[in-house]
């Protein structure tokens, strides 16, 4: 793929067999990652090298996007794919929750504005976010920035109220300001 579409490649993140039962159960993340279905002792082991090498992945992905703004700083990234359901909020939580870890402070933006998940895996509200933020001049998009609990360096701000013409609006001048005023 590298070759083909002429890009650096960025790192290998692991499909994990835990995350199928994360995409049925829309409850937040982190509470099904803390339940421990398995009293086996080996299969645990397991499933702890595993969540280990998923998180390494993402760390070396966070160093590799660091790297690509080594002249200039690189303060905004989006993460995308092409099809639904391919576990962009998963990806853009765990390698948020990395980041953050590590030192960083994290806005992650809930950009999905027809089938946004991020509110619900993180157990955050989802009233207003950027959504209003493109259509109202009267808001403010600090006032809409939420702090996921338990994370000290990671804010989110949700998808908000799900508009009619979603593809507008984020290709509209709003949005590019507002990313210029992020950065």
């Amino acid at each position: 793929v590298q070759n083909k579409i002429k890009e650096p490649y960025l790192g290998h993140v692991p499909h994990l067999q835990e995350f199928k039962l994360l995409k049925q159960n829309r409850d937040s993340i982190f509470n099904a990652l803390n339940k421990t279905e398995t009293t086996n002792k080996e299969e645990s082991k397991k499933k702890n090298i595993s969540k280990f090498l998923y998180q390494e992945s993402l760390r070396n992905l966070f160093t590799s996007i660091r790297f690509l703004g080594i002249n200039d700083q690189l303060k905004v990234f989006c993460i995308s794919s092409c099809l639904p359901e391919e576990g962009k909020s998963l990806i853009n939580i765990f390698l948020s929750k990395t980041i953050s870890e590590m030192g960083s402070k994290v806005l992650l933006i809930d950009a999905d504005l027809r089938k946004s998940r991020i509110h619900e895996r993180l157990g955050i509200n989802n009233l207003r976010g950027l959504s209003n933020i493109l259509t109202d001049s009267d808001i403010n998009w600090k006032d809409l920035v939420q702090e996921v609990p338990g994370n000290k360096n990671w804010s989110v701000i949700s998808s908000g109220t799900k508009p009619p013409d979603s593809t507008r609006l984020l290709s509209s001048e709003k949005m590019k300001d507002f990313v210029s005023d992020l950065k």
